[in-house]
């Protein structure tokens, strides 16, 4: 797999609940940085994603970018119990493996921008 496939990939194991797939996808020195969560390790991300599970969900990819070397970028829109949200995260690679993710999100906005 690419590494665009591999973000990809992630995306709907995440959005499946499919986590024994997810760990598949990371490197074991993983690094992820989100707003709820930091993790220095697979280990510890797959931790916490136990103790607190994604719920099987809808999503939706709006916009995917990647650098000709290791990085993927993704805008997403999540959407759970009515609401949405979007998504965005970096994902770094090595040896086709997620070795850091950086995730940030917002609510999506209803209407024009004041």
């Amino acid at each position: 797999m690419t590494n665009r496939e591999i973000a990809e990939r992630f995306l709907q194991l995440f959005c499946e609940g499919n986590l024994t797939g997810l760990e598949s996808l990371l490197d074991e020195n993983l690094s992820f940085r989100g707003p709820l969560l930091s993790a220095a390790s697979r280990q510890e991300y797959m931790q916490a994603l136990r103790a607190s599970p994604p719920v099987p969900t809808p999503y939706r990819i709006v916009s995917l970018t990647e650098d000709a070397e290791d990085q993927v970028a993704v805008l997403w829109e999540y959407h759970r119990d009515g609401q949405s949200v979007h998504i965005e995260q970096l994902f770094s690679f090595r040896d086709r493996r997620i070795v850091d993710i950086v995730l940030m999100f917002a609510p999506l906005m209803k209407g024009p921008r004041q």
